[in-house]
């Protein structure tokens, strides 16, 4: 079973320290971005604790970005039950880089497998323009019996056909236990009926994959992700 991680008792843990270092890099590079849009499929606070790996000298990413370290620290210092993952907008509005969070006004608003296509619906009413489009699902791309942990390629589809080409799609995906050079050419082969302008970046328990309908903008992306994977050295890879 993968990881689960769109829960707010993770607020703040390693794999948020790559996800919004990583957002905050493409954000302030590619200027026809003109915001961040944040699509959380939040679920519930569990027991589990997996995931919630918080020692900044394991980080894999974003270890040396100083202010969201310090940000991060400071969620993780709350009570779980006191961490609230929309405190990231703040962090993002004070570096420069405007930040939405879709259909959250409460950080209790959970994401509900009946009502995904109202959800979704209501990114899709008009075109997705200038814009870094990240969708959090709690597992990450449909599997058989897909729930709410999952995102649909059908959702994936109605989103980028919206899509400008002066945007593009963000999306997590942690790695289940299989190979993860076959998982990773699996997953990718999926997302390539929808789009051939594709990018990814992984490290060992996540993968981050671009979806564009610009071949610039992906040049772009491919071109920061390189960076980005240079700077981390032998902990983030590229395929």
């Amino acid at each position: 079973m993968s990881e689960v991680q769109m829960k707010n008792q993770y607020f703040g843990d390693n794999k948020d320290l790559f996800k919004y270092d990583l957002i905050e890099k493409v954000m302030l590079h590619i200027r026809v971005f003109k915001k961040f849009i944040f699509v959380p499929m939040l679920t519930c606070d569990d027991n589990r604790k997996d995931g919630n790996d918080r020692d900044r000298n394991k980080a894999r990413a974003g270890f040396k970005n100083d202010k969201l370290v310090k940000f991060l620290d400071e969620a993780s210092t709350l009570k779980r039950e006191e961490r609230d993952f929309i405190k990231i907008k703040d962090y993002f509005n004070k570096q420069g880089i405007r930040a939405e969070i879709h259909g959250h006004a409460d950080k209790k608003d959970y994401f509900e497998h009946s009502f995904r296509s109202v959800y979704f619906d209501s990114i899709t009413k008009k075109p997705i323009q200038e814009t870094l489009l990240f969708i959090d699902p709690d597992n990450g791309l449909e599997i058989s019996g897909s729930k709410e942990r999952h995102l649909l390629y059908s959702e994936v589809r109605q989103m980028y056909e919206k899509l400008g080409n002066n945007s593009a799609i963000m999306i997590i995906q942690f790695f289940p236990r299989e190979d993860h050079s076959q998982y990773i050419k699996r997953r990718s082969s999926e997302l390539k009926k929808i789009t051939s302008n594709l990018a990814l970046i992984h490290d060992s328990k996540i993968i981050f994959f671009f979806l564009t309908k610009s071949i610039a903008i992906k040049a772009s992306l491919n071109e920061i992700l390189d960076d980005y994977q240079e700077g981390c050295q032998d902990t983030i890879f590229r395929e």
